[in-house]
């Protein structure tokens, strides 16, 4: 007897397609549905960076103190204040800031990810321009590419000027807490991730005793 899988080689499409057991089947259904949802990714990146420049204007137009009462964070907020944490807009802004971003050319070049687009955003944009044109930069490229490519760009460079963000230079002094909140989450992510890649008893037992050890450290520094 011949399997549905043979026969439906044979088959004309349409056919095919109506076997809901056979990938010609799903196939048009979850194509339809993965463009979709790439365009809306994509549309989220493009809102992004109109958003960052709206954000960029609205900082360089108000007086100094004034950009961060805007965000519901802020000791004093405005009322009415946006949703959105300071720290989020900053990160926004930082990707709208990045003229190899903004470049409408480079739109399609560029991972949809705003996590890795912020990233890439790090770099100068000279380098990220060249990182474009050369391929290194790719719509699927992963977050761990991208910030060994941002590593990789900060190595070559040579006495390398800081450049100013156009966001928050002087309305988010450096604050170790943050840095301390930013690893703690990169590190949970990680942890995260890999406990979904090796779920052994053995590997969780191991995750849980670090943890322990973690808090005995913060025990002690008390």
């Amino acid at each position: 007897m011949k399997t549905k899988s043979a026969l439906a080689t044979r088959l004309p499409p349409k056919l095919a397609a109506a076997d809901r057991s056979l990938p010609e089947f799903w196939l048009p259904q979850l194509q339809s549905a993965s463009d979709q949802f790439e365009q809306s990714l994509r549309s989220s990146l493009s809102k992004a960076i109109d958003l960052g420049k709206q954000l960029i204007a609205a900082k360089e137009a108000l007086p100094h103190g004034e950009f961060g009462k805007l965000f519901s964070d802020h000791k004093q907020p405005v009322a009415g204040a946006l949703g959105m944490t300071q720290q989020w807009a900053c990160r926004v802004m930082k990707i709208a800031g990045n003229a190899a971003i903004s470049n409408l050319n480079h739109d399609l070049n560029l991972p949809a990810d705003l996590n890795t687009v912020y990233d890439l955003a790090c770099m100068t944009a000279p380098a990220l321009t060249a990182a474009i044109e050369s391929g290194k930069v790719r719509p699927d490229m992963t977050r761990q590419e991208a910030k060994a490519l941002k590593q990789e760009a900060a190595g070559k460079a040579v006495a390398p000027k800081r450049e100013r963000s156009p966001a928050c230079d002087d309305e988010l002094p450096y604050d170790p807490v943050d840095e301390v909140i930013q690893k703690q989450a990169d590190w949970g992510l990680w942890l995260l991730e890999f406990l979904e890649k090796h779920p052994t008893r053995r590997v969780k037992l191991s995750a849980q005793m670090l943890v322990q050890h973690l808090q005995q450290i913060l025990g002690e520094v008390e």
